[in-house]
C-alpha cells in the first residue's frame, strides 16, 4: 500500500487538518473527511451522516463507492488525488507532489483541500 497517510490527517474534523473529500451523500455530492484507509486510493468516507467505502477517482461523484479529492497546484491547476501517501499526493493528470499541511510554495509542491 506504500507509506499510509498520517494518522493525525483522517477521523473526526473541526480544526481545519483534516483530508477533505467529495464524497456521494445519498441524494448528492456533499463535502466529508477520510475516516480511515483502506488500500492505495481506497477509502472509508463520511460526512458525519453517511458512511461509506470510496474509491478515489477524477470524474465527478455520482454514486455511492466513489470519492474525490480536490488537489490544487503551486502555480495554478486543479488536478485529483489518485492516492495520498504521507508526504506526496499522485493524481490522476500524472502529477506527483510534495504536500503538508502548510501551503504550497514552490514548484513540484500542492494542496490537498483540507475539512
Amino acid at each position: 500500500m506504500g507509506r499510509p497517510i498520517d494518522k493525525s490527517l483522517i477521523g473526526e474534523t473541526g480544526t481545519n487538518d483534516k483530508i477533505q473529500v467529495q464524497m456521494w451523500g445519498g441524494s448528492s455530492v456533499v463535502t466529508g473527511w477520510i475516516v480511515k484507509q483502506v488500500a492505495t486510493g481506497e477509502y472509508y468516507v463520511t460526512d458525519g451522516t453517511v458512511l461509506d467505502r470510496a474509491e478515489l477517482q477524477a470524474a465527478t461523484v455520482t454514486g455511492a463507492g466513489q470519492a474525490r479529492i480536490v488537489v490544487t497546484v503551486y502555480g495554478g491547476g486543479t488536478e485529483y488525488a489518485k492516492n495520498v501517501l504521507a508526504h506526496r499526493v499522485k493524481t490522476f493528470e500524472g502529477g506527483n507532489y510534495i504536500w503538508s499541511l502548510s501551503a504550497a510554495s514552490a514548484a513540484g509542491e500542492a494542496d490537498v483541500a483540507l475539512a
